[in-house]
């Protein structure tokens, strides 16, 4: 998976593969941020033990708000929770 915002929208191209071994990327909070929230919490959802989640964002924070709202909107009647162990003041951390 692979992706990007258009234009000024844009900022660091997405990747999540077997291969890749991008342990990050910024969105500059541009509007395809909630897409890659999305999208790692959905892997996180689905694989929990062989995938490790970490934000500088924290959960109640509206981009993982959003990205919460997408995943119920994308699967709806599966639970959504919080990947880390601890929500705590500025960030998630497992």
């Amino acid at each position: 998976i692979a992706f990007n915002g258009i234009a000024d929208d844009g900022g660091e191209t997405f990747y999540l593969s077997r291969k890749a071994r991008h342990n990050f990327v910024k969105t500059l909070q541009n509007p395809y941020d909630t897409a890659i929230a999305c999208v790692l919490l959905r892997a996180y959802l689905l694989s929990p033990n062989n995938f490790e989640l970490i934000s500088d964002g924290t959960w109640d924070q509206n981009e993982w708000e959003k990205a919460r709202q997408l995943c119920q909107e994308l699967w709806p009647g599966e639970h959504t929770w919080c990947p880390c162990g601890e929500v705590s003041g500025d960030t998630m951390s497992s």
